[in-house]
């Protein structure tokens, strides 16, 4: 089957080293599995096999004394016991033939494992070593096959005829007969051949009664929606989820078309990513189809107007609905031309556990609170939520998973009653440019009674302080995952406090894309131990304390904005290519450029995604403090500046620092992340003692994805520290930003795999 390719449950792991090589991994595959086959047979066939031998052996070994003694008696009568003896004899032989004949038992199995436990170890193989078992092994090929769930046709398997299509796609529903879904890859600029789709479908039907899935990505030319719709005509009966991505509206009569052949489906999910219209023809159709669970609908132009708005009310017929999405995906100065004209008409659908309204006007909540059953709500409007909107929110007392943008700070209160929410994510409202007024924070305590949080995302020009994070932490001791795209008054001091949080994310926030605000203060030592993701964005890394308080305090007086943005970023476009504004930040090609100040000499740099900054302070001339001596004080700033998260497994640190000068930032000690797999480190300067404490700490054995930016024009020597890495004998993915094209040399000329 060389003409398509199926998308596995299985994920593959590509192998780097010598360790991981597939012969060696194989032998490992086989020596475990010959463990686990004995330990089964030991741990159920061979006791019961022992138990059956023995009660055999027993019965024999009775038999064959009973019939010793008979026998010894007979000799001893003469001839009348001869007789007796004869008959004993024939007795015993009647015995043995009256008596049941045993069931012979199977013979152990030698050659094979059991269907459950190929089936556990179906997740602990790749998919290079399935597919080869698959070639070798019938029995895995039946039971992993009928795993595949998923299967992705090229365009010649069904969008133009092709010779041998229809014996290469028989093979395929015989390798895997219990396919649920197929994934149709269409060649944009290609049209669609209605007669070979329908008889892909029609094969289909026929081969694989489990099928009722149909994916399609990218049909963005509108003349193919006819062909579509007669090609899926046989797989019309037993279809229950249609989904279809990029692509156009379909025309009226097409649409009418599918609705009609389309009676049973279930799952629907069509979002357009081009300007072709929703009109209301196309929303009557849709709500026609009266078994529908679950829509998604995404639209980019609309055929109405803000003053006549086009209408969704047909929707609120749909009695099944589970699940309702729709997006506006258009300008944002023409959303108000679609919306519902009764939005209190959606309590209709008393069903309804999960509702996503994006970019579409929902003027009124009323209707939501006569929900029973709704437990998640996506709320994005372009209008601010109201004080009446807020209030018939904190009547939905069922919801599990809210997130609401933009919400004035004022109506943080009225979230209050919601106490069974699990996840909460609020984008908060701003009426004018620059930060919201200090005492805003404090409303932040108002959500205290959520004791059940387990997940909170907040972002706007807010600006936290410890106290308010030593609040939250003692009333959601179940918080995992934070979000905070916001202003933090004394770094993250307090979140140590955060025992069970498991995923951090930390980011400034910024008002537009020409917005540049002071970095974040991140305090290593003082991050909760049981984290497993890290990611921190735009944030200088420094120790509580005078060091703490030298940056806060340059944060508040540094200009952190560009003179002018050009191509590349820096001042009139003199920047390199890979160059780029703070507001940038996570830029992915670096390059190198001239960027001047009017207050600095010009000098070379690498500006790229915002880490790199000419007002950024120093921390090389630290003084100690509280009379303590310079190694007291060297010694507890560095275990001020440790990492301490055993468990952490992603760490994306993005650093602001200076782009040139003597000056330099730290950088957080990672000598005791013994699990981290995935790091991405942006930082202005990376010195080559940073790498050889990289390569021979504990995540070395561990890391498998390791990203760098460097920028740095002054260390000259990194070419020969860069061959350091080849000691990371675990890694898989390797991304290095450099300066220099010495540099660069340096390290294509590294064999460091891919």
């Amino acid at each position: 089957m060389q003409d398509h390719s199926v998308v596995c449950w299985v994920a593959s792991t590509p192998s780097t080293c010598v360790w991981r090589h597939p012969c060696v991994v194989l032998a490992a595959q086989l020596l475990v599995r010959s463990v686990l086959h004995w330990g089964y047979v030991v741990r159920t066939k061979l006791p019961r096999m022992a138990a059956d031998s023995l009660v055999q052996g027993i019965r024999q070994l009775s038999a064959a004394g009973r019939l010793r003694r008979r026998r010894l008696k007979g000799r001893g009568g003469g001839g009348g016991g001869r007789g007796e003896g004869a008959d004993s004899g024939a007795d015993g032989d009647d015995e043995s033939e009256g008596a049941p004949p045993k069931k012979r038992r199977p013979p152990v199995e030698t050659q094979g494992l059991p269907t459950e436990v190929l089936q556990r170890l179906g997740a602990f193989i790749s998919a290079a070593d399935t597919a080869s078992a698959r070639l070798v092994c019938r029995t895995w090929r039946d039971c992993l096959g009928a795993q595949v769930a998923v299967a992705a046709l090229p365009p010649a398997l069904w969008q133009r005829p092709v010779r041998g299509q229809l014996g290469q796609l028989r093979r395929l529903t015989a390798a895997f007969p219990l396919l649920r879904t197929v994934q149709c890859t269409y060649e944009r600029g290609a049209a669609i051949d209605a007669r070979s789709m329908r008889r892909t479908a029609g094969l289909l039907a026929c081969t694989t009664p489990t099928l009722g899935g149909v994916r399609l990505r990218g049909m963005v030319d509108a003349a193919n929606w006819p062909a579509l719709a007669e090609g899926l005509t046989p797989l019309a009966p037993q279809l229950v989820s249609l989904d279809l991505g990029d692509v156009c509206w379909p025309d009226p009569v097409s649409m009418e078309s599918l609705g009609a052949m389309l009676s049973g489906l279930q799952r629907l999910r069509l979002h357009s990513s081009v300007f072709s219209r929703l009109t209301a023809r196309h929303v009557d159709v849709i709500a026609g189809m009266q078994r529908l669970r679950e829509l998604s609908l995404g639209f980019r132009t609309v055929d109405g107007t803000g003053s006549a708005p086009m209408p969704l009310d047909p929707l609120t017929r749909l009695s099944r609905l589970v699940a309702l999405d729709l997006e506006y995906t258009g300008l944002l100065e023409l959303s108000n031309g679609v919306g519902f004209r009764r939005p209190e008409d959606l309590s209709r659908l008393t069903a309804l556990t999960s509702l996503g309204v994006r970019l579409v006007p929902l003027p009124s909540l009323d209707g939501l609170g006569a929900l029973p059953s709704l437990r998640a709500l996506q709320l994005l409007q372009m209008a601010p939520v109201s004080s009446r909107q807020a209030a018939a929110l904190s009547r939905c007392t069922g919801l599990a998973r809210l997130e609401v943008e933009p919400l004035p700070w004022e109506l943080l209160p009225a979230l209050a009653p919601l106490a069974g929410l699990r996840s909460l994510s609020v984008h908060l409202h701003q009426r004018h440019r620059g930060r919201l007024p200090r005492h805003a924070a404090d409303a932040m305590l108002a959500l205290e009674p959520l004791s059940g949080l387990q997940s909170f995302g907040l972002a706007g020009q807010i600006e936290l302080e410890e106290r308010h994070v030593l609040a939250l932490a003692s009333v959601w001791p179940c918080l995992r995952a934070l979000d905070l795209c916001c202003g933090l008054a004394h770094g993250t001091c307090g979140f140590r406090a955060l025992g069970a949080l498991r995923r951090l994310r930390l980011s400034p926030y910024h008002w537009d894309v020409w917005s540049a605000e002071a970095p974040l203060l991140l305090h290593p030592a003082e991050l909760p131990d049981g984290l497993t993701c890290l990611e921190a964005r735009d944030v200088w890394v420094a120790a509580p304390g005078p060091d703490a308080a030298r940056m806060g305090a340059s944060a508040r007086t540094s200009d952190f904005s560009w003179p002018g943005a050009g191509p590349g970023g820096g001042r009139d476009g003199e920047g390199g290519g890979g160059g780029g504004g703070y507001a940038g930040c996570g830029a992915a090609v670096a390059g190198t450029g001239v960027c001047g100040w009017p207050e600095r000499p010009a000098g070379w740099g690498l500006g790229l995604g915002g880490c790199a900054w000419p007002g950024a302070p120093g921390l090389s001339r630290t003084q100690s403090s509280g009379g303590l001596n310079p190694a007291a004080a060297a010694a507890a700033r560095a275990a001020a500046l440790t990492l301490a998260a055993p468990r952490l497994r992603r760490l994306v640190l993005r650093c602001v620092g200076p782009m040139h000068g003597e000056e330099t930032l730290p950088l957080p000690n990672l000598s005791r992340l013994g699990a981290l797999e995935e790091l991405d480190l942006h930082h202005s300067q990376i010195t080559s003692r940073d790498l050889e404490a990289m390569t021979t700490g504990p995540a070395a054995r561990t890391l498998r994805a390791l990203r760098l930016v460097i920028a740095d024009d002054g260390a000259r020597s990194w070419g020969g520290a860069l061959a350091k890495l080849t000691r990371l004998t675990a890694l898989e993915s390797l991304q290095v930003g450099v300066v220099c094209s010495h540099l660069a040399a340096h390290l294509a000329a590294l064999r460091l795999g891919r």
